[in-house]
């Protein structure tokens, strides 16, 4: 190795962002009686797209484990579903109880959080872990941010949540299984005060409102606004680590969502063919199914 090398970062024990291929190894464990067992260190406030599944490896890289995201849904304990949709419910429907109690049975294994769903609670979970810092990513951009999100996320929450879609969208819809996932998902997307509310037209607005209530709301001795092309410098002198010898984690970028957003689609769509047999009852609809969700990706 060269004198002047970076060294190289120990392979992740398990992946920071959305990844499909880590689904067969995900866990079932129910949280609902769990206690928190490390101290919650920080809350990653910024939104979606901002460089959280980097920020997650980062984090990792630090030693400040585990870090919930979207991620560690999908990925790692689908089961947490269930406790999600409680507190939104509790939240936005006005359904049963949600106490600090339940965010540590919840997040009890975690030393900080970022992405949806958590960023539904902000305000409940700044009041729940007044110790934390905060960290507000940002991009270099409103416009930036906004067009990567168009181009990853809002296709597929667009796919869940919009009235208007094509017959085969549609019929597409109607046979994936009605499952905690979606029901989990469909409250945080239809949430007419979260993010994805009118996201094309009002997202830009949504990024600067939220921005600025973060920057309004915690106090400036603990909040970083960063960006992840900062690198490690500000990110360890504001929470008092030292920086790693490697450089900063680049996770989760366009291309690379993109390509995992179409395989997840695919394996959605085996989901949509079996249902079609399932309930139609007949192979004939083999063929029907394969034809939907190529028309479904068409259009």
């Amino acid at each position: 190795m060269a004198e002047n090398s970076v060294k190289l970062r120990p392979v992740p024990e398990q992946p920071a962002g959305f990844d499909p291929a880590a689904i067969r190894h995900a866990t079932n464990i129910d949280c609902s009686n769990c206690t928190r067992t490390v101290p919650m260190k920080v809350l990653v406030l910024g939104l979606s797209r901002t460089g959280t599944s980097s920020l997650r490896q980062a984090f990792f890289d630090l030693g400040i484990f585990d870090v919930y995201h979207f991620s560690s849904i999908v990925n790692e304990n689908p089961a947490d579903c269930k406790l999600w949709i409680r507190a939104l419910e509790w939240k936005l429907e006005g359904k049963g109880t949600w106490e600090k109690k339940d965010w540590d049975a919840l997040l009890g294994h975690c030393m900080a959080i970022s992405d949806h769903p958590c960023l539904t609670f902000c305000d409940e979970l700044l009041e729940a872990y007044p110790d934390a810092k905060v960290v507000l990513t940002v991009r270099d951009n409103v416009d930036v941010w906004h067009e990567s999100v168009m181009d990853t996320i809002w296709p597929f929450v667009e796919l869940l949540i919009k009235k208007d879609v094509s017959f085969w969208r549609k019929m597409w819809r109607k046979f994936l299984d009605p499952d905690e996932f979606q029901r989990m998902t469909k409250l945080f997307h239809l949430n007419p005060k979260g993010m994805y509310h009118e996201f094309p037209t009002r997202g830009k607005i949504f990024y600067e409102e939220h921005n600025a209530k973060i920057q309004r709301v915690v106090p400036e001795e603990k909040l970083l606004v960063y960006n992840v092309k900062q690198g490690w410098g500000p990110l360890c002198e504001f929470l008092g680590y030292e920086a790693p010898e490697w450089d900063f984690p680049r996770v989760n970028e366009r291309n690379v969502f993109i390509a995992r957003r179409q395989k997840f689609g695919g394996q959605l769509n085996w989901v949509v063919a079996k249902n079609v047999i399932k309930y139609v009852g007949s192979p004939v609809m083999v063929g029907l199914a394969a034809w939907l969700a190529w028309r479904w990706r068409r259009s």
